[in-house]
């Protein structure tokens, strides 16, 4: 959902102390001595493969809620500095400003003199502004028709060209115009805009919302209460969380549970570099009615990710909230390893 221009990098450090690792998502925007980078998302985990699937949680997370608020637009990036391919607003409207006084001065002295002579002209100096090479002040060759009318000068090869400049909309019937006599500049105090009919509505942009689906439509579901069981060498803890109910989200939350609370299962603290902890989804415990007990479902041979679908069916006739068991398993010495159930 990022803007066109933008380049999205995945890179991980360890860290010296403490042997973690850190993933983070690098935003690179602008090009060539211009290009800046900033982090946009990072987290942290005991091996590579957990800091990568808890960044890959975080920014799953922010995507959904992105989706939700402005749907699959990209996200609205507020620039104060325009860049050097693109219109800067303020500097045409001060170089039209400015080509408009000029015109002005030089109608007023550029009348007959009182013995019929040539009209007097006025020197005027332009203060050089420090400005880059690689930005330059273009004044648009577009004048109004008349004797003071310039003509416009063609850009030096390699200069991009200046905006294009739209016309305005064709004069209505019933508008007031300048006489031709007093075409190009008009003395001060003369109407030079024409002036609408009455009646006449100058048609608005309307921004027409985009259309937003069912709750269950895919990329639109919504975050809910879930409990998860964490089971660890025999030792269990129990945790409520509220996200989205899908098996990755839950192992992923159960996992970051486990490693910042490794002390109350009564595991050491100190996580060998061989090591790698997998999680595995092994029950799913859904509350049936008042006084008829729970259902219990095992999951391992389920291998959907999604499982809101499941969790709509209970939730929405009982009002209670499901319970999803969990097993903390460790794979010493393995070099590359997964949340074990996909």
């Amino acid at each position: 959902m990022s803007v066109e221009d933008t380049t999205l990098d995945i890179i991980t450090s360890k860290e010296p102390e403490g042997g973690k690792f850190r993933a983070m998502v690098i935003k690179s925007d602008g090009y060539g001595s211009r290009k800046t980078r900033s982090v946009l998302f990072s987290d942290v985990g005991t091996t590579v493969v957990e800091a990568l699937e808890l960044l890959h949680a975080k920014t799953a997370e922010a995507l959904n809620h992105h989706i939700l608020t402005n749907g699959f637009a990209p996200v609205r990036e507020s620039r104060s500095k325009p860049r050097d391919w693109e219109d800067d607003g303020s500097e045409m409207s001060a170089s039209s400003s400015g080509s408009d006084s000029d015109d002005s001065d030089a109608t007023s002295v550029s009348n007959l003199s009182d013995d019929g002579g040539p009209p007097a002209q006025k020197t005027r100096k332009s203060s050089k502004k420090h400005r880059s090479s690689s930005r330059t002040r273009v004044r648009s060759p577009i004048r109004p028709p008349g004797p003071t009318g310039r003509m416009g000068v063609p850009p030096m090869p390699g200069m991009r060209p200046p905006p294009v400049i739209r016309p305005g909309p064709p004069v209505m019937p019933g508008t007031s115009v300048p006489p031709p006599g007093l075409r190009g500049n008009p003395p001060p105090g003369y109407p030079w805009r024409p002036r609408p009919p009455q009646g006449f509505r100058v048609p608005q942009l309307v921004e027409v919302p985009v259309p937003s689906g069912p709750p269950g439509a895919p990329g639109m579901r919504s975050a809910r209460d879930v409990k998860i069981g964490i089971t660890w060498a025999g030792r269990r803890q129990q945790m409520m969380v509220r996200q989205v109910p899908t098996r990755r989200n839950i192992t992923t939350a159960a996992l970051r549970y486990f490693n910042l609370n490794r002390d109350a299962f009564g595991a050491p603290k100190e996580v060998p570099a061989s090591s790698c902890n997998v999680c595995v989804l092994k029950e799913l415990v859904l509350p049936k009615a008042p006084l008829l007990g729970e259902e219990r479902y095992d999951m391992t041979a389920y291998h959907m990710d999604d499982l809101s679908e499941i969790c709509d069916s209970v939730v929405g006739a009982s009002k209670k909230i499901p319970l999803f068991e969990v097993t903390i398993q460790g794979l010493p010495g393995s070099q590359e390893c997964s949340d074990g159930d996909w």
